[in-house]
């Protein structure tokens, strides 16, 4: 058994780069102590899709076989057409002239092995299990780190709660809006979230129910329904049981603020709609 280090890691942020991240480091440097922090009462993710394509789900083998054998489970009873496809290309807005609506316009191929889309809350179920009891701090929302006064070099995180904790190295996996990027950059543009200029609305229904609507292979394949500044994506998730879409419009304005952008409420998804396949306009 190799010789325990001195050295220690903290990890901010336990959503799945984050468990994924921990579970590596406790893979393939056990000599290293680990833990991770998470600013919410238990782990837990949005209630929508994410895909995988097959050098994801190899690079997921690499790091530890169990992370990609939790894949597999979660992506298990989905269709992967044969030869492997990523998405393919629909058009979905009637306003489109000399096309079918709902014609296929290309494919994006994929290569060969497992990939596809899993829903996020099941995968993250599933990394959790490969992580050993006290690893992981819950509650623990960061609000700054600062270097140690000991000589050490180490790093000190401060939490909400007024607790502290002494590491030789912090990895920020705190998402989009990283506080750990904040404090690693200072005040400057590159440590904010930029606008991409873009929106999006995700939903998850059944599958039975997108059969009804799409009829009964569409459904199941990835599909990336196309037409004037949005497109939707639509695959499978939950082992085949659910159907996840995301509709995406781009906002002819350089810029919206946070608050101009809470008053959009539903009726962007609605211009979306305007214009496009009745099917794909069904709630």
């Amino acid at each position: 058994m190799a010789e325990r280090s001195s050295l220690s890691i903290a990890i901010v942020g336990g959503g799945i780069a984050g468990l994924t991240l921990t579970v590596a480091l406790l893979t393939k440097c056990p000599h290293i102590k680990v833990t991770l922090y998470e600013s919410a009462a238990a782990f837990g993710e949005i209630g929508a899709g994410v895909g995988f394509s097959p050098v994801m789900v190899r690079t997921m083998g690499m790091i530890d076989p169990r992370i990609e054998a939790a894949f597999i489970k979660c992506n298990k009873g989905n269709v992967n057409p044969d030869p492997p496809v990523w998405f393919t290309a629909r058009v979905g807005d009637k306003r489109k002239k000399g096309v079918e609506l709902g014609e296929e316009s290309f494919t994006i191929p994929a290569r060969e092995g497992p990939n596809g889309g899993v829903h996020r809350a099941q995968f993250l179920d599933e990394l959790v299990k490969l992580v050993p009891e006290g690893v992981a701090q819950f509650k623990k929302r960061l609000r700054d780190i600062t270097e140690a006064t000991d000589g050490s070099g180490d790093a000190i995180l401060h939490f909400a709660d007024g607790s502290t904790a002494q590491h030789s190295a912090v990895l920020g996996c705190d998402g989009i809006k990283s506080r750990v990027r904040q404090i690693v950059l200072g005040d400057v543009p590159e440590a904010q979230a930029v606008f991409s200029g873009k929106y999006a609305y995700r939903g998850i229904f059944p599958m039975t129910k997108a059969i009804e609507i799409l009829g009964e292979e569409i459904p199941k394949m990835p599909q990336m329904w196309l037409g004037y500044h949005a497109h939707i994506l639509t695959f499978p998730i939950a082992n085949g049981t659910l159907f996840n879409g995301t509709s995406t419009r781009k906002l002819l304005l350089s810029w919206l603020t946070r608050l101009q952008l809470s008053h959009l409420g539903r009726d962007p998804l609605g211009r979306i709609r305007t214009g496009w396949c009745r099917r794909l306009a069904t709630r």
